[in-house]
């Protein structure tokens, strides 16, 4: 092999690693904000809420079960400007698009019952719940497994002007806590299915990567020896 040939292909797998870093930087930076008619909700990639502001006239008038349903809302429409948001972010990553046109799926191999596993693991994990109440009992929160908020209850004292001061950070501690608990299950449901284990695929993906560098490390020390620096 040429010295040429060594060096295109350690060029292309560090054009790679940078493709994959500044893919992974641009969906876990993201942040979506959104302004509805009596509250403000910001979230992150992770998804977790970053903030949630609500106007005055929220607490005047506006009965809690009304404010409660506004506010869910509020956050799922928040969390589809993330994921839109992310979608958007990935296709600005140069090199990207071209790393996923060079993957063969010919190199991913998965048996059909580890297909099957994974996706009974998915539809298990999709209907259960998640509950978790704030610590004052003014906020209750439940999450279905994929972590999509399927009930927000807040107290009769929510809809009182002095809840301006608690109510925004309550209903973000207690959501954020809810989904941390779905996101502990998805980790577990996965960690549990050791044999037909659903992030096979990934992992397929990174061994074939590694195997890659591996003989760019073989080539580049063919390069060395022919040029004498050993």
């Amino acid at each position: 092999m040429s010295e040429f040939d060594s060096s295109a292909a350690m060029q292309d797998a560090l054009e790679q690693i940078e493709a994959l870093t500044r893919a992974t930087t641009a969906a876990t930076e993201v942040l979506a904000t959104v302004e509805a008619d009596l509250v403000t909700v910001t979230m992150s990639a992770r998804p977790a809420i970053e903030s949630i502001d609500y106007q005055w006239a929220a607490f005047r008038g506006i009965g809690a079960d009304e404010l409660a349903d506004t506010t869910r809302a509020a956050i799922a429409e928040t969390v589809l400007k993330v994921q839109a948001a992310q979608a958007e972010a990935l296709q600005q990553v140069p090199g990207l698009a071209a790393l996923f046109d060079r993957a063969d799926p010919a190199d991913i191999d998965l048996p059909a019952e580890a297909v099957d596993a994974a996706r009974r693991a998915a539809s298990e994990l999709q209907e259960r719940e998640f509950t978790v109440a704030e610590k004052g009992g003014r906020v209750e929160v439940t999450v279905d497994g994929s972590g999509a908020i399927t009930r927000l209850w807040l107290s009769a004292l929510a809809g009182r002007e002095s809840a301006s001061e608690w109510l925004g950070e309550a209903v973000l501690s207690t959501v954020n806590a809810a989904l941390d608990e779905a996101r502990r299950a998805q980790e577990a449901a996965l960690i549990g299915e050791e044999a037909l284990d659903p992030t096979a695929e990934l992992d397929e993906i990174v061994d074939a990567f590694e195997a890659r560098l591996e003989g760019l490390d073989s080539r580049l020390d063919e390069v060395v020896r022919r040029l004498g620096l050993e």
